[in-house]
């Protein structure tokens, strides 16, 4: 905060001047990047004869990104004069303030099962079975605050002289500025190749697949000017 206190006495002739800036940055850039991934690949191969073969594969890929980001500028600036009874006082107050916060935020989220299954018998009897369960889960949250404010307050006092002056100018920028990009991806690749000769075969596959993706956002971005200026 600034703070800025002239006092005059009774006298005459008084002159004051006031000259305040102030510049408040904040600036924030964050990437994040998270990944699950699973990748199987099962090859069977019998010959002629009497061939059993089984593939049992769970895969659990779980992917969970959190973010929090808080970007803030603020300006806090007072300005106070006060001239006594006497005659010709002069104040003057200028007082510039700018307040930025910018946020460029980037976000991603995956879990992956990627399964490759291949089986092949000769001639007989076959017996094949593919059991796979995969799943994957992608969870990601981002809470981002985003706050450029000036706060200003301005107050000139005067006694009881005349031809008193009195000036006050007051500038004031806000920004709040945010880029975000979010991406978050579940996906499940599964490929089951079966293959018999003459003969008796028994093929079986069994899938159980889950991809589940849940991607949650909050952001809020505020920019304002408090002013006041009192002058009496």
């Amino acid at each position: 905060g600034n703070t800025t206190l002239q006092i005059a006495g009774d006298g005459d002739n008084s002159n004051q001047n006031a000259e305040t800036e102030a510049n408040a940055d904040a600036d924030a850039d964050v990437a994040q990047g998270n990944s699950a991934v699973n990748t199987a690949g099962v090859g069977q191969t019998g010959g002629d004869g009497q061939n059993a073969q089984n593939a049992h594969t769970d895969l659990i890929a779980d992917a969970d990104a959190g973010l929090g980001v808080s970007a803030e500028g603020v300006n806090t600036i007072e300005t106070a004069q006060g001239a006594g009874d006497g005659d010709n006082s002069n104040q003057n107050a200028n007082t510039a303030a700018e307040a930025d916060a910018d946020a460029d935020i980037e976000q991603g989220n995956a879990a992956v099962n990627t399964v490759g299954i291949g089986q092949s018998g000769g001639d007989g009897l076959n017996a094949q079975n593919a059991a796979v369960a995969a799943l994957a889960d992608a969870d990601a949250g981002a809470e981002i605050g985003i706050l450029g404010i000036n706060e200003i307050g301005t107050t000139q006092a005067t006694g009881d002289g005349t031809n008193d002056n009195q000036n006050a100018n007051t500038e004031a920028e806000a920004d709040a500025d945010a880029d975000v990009g979010q991406a978050n991806a579940a996906a499940n690749v599964v490929g089951v190749s079966q293959g018999g000769g003459s003969g008796d075969n028994a093929q079986n596959v069994d899938a159980a697949v889950l991809a589940d993706a849940d991607a949650g956002l909050g952001l809020w971005v505020a920019a304002g000017n408090g002013i006041e200026t009192l002058q009496l």
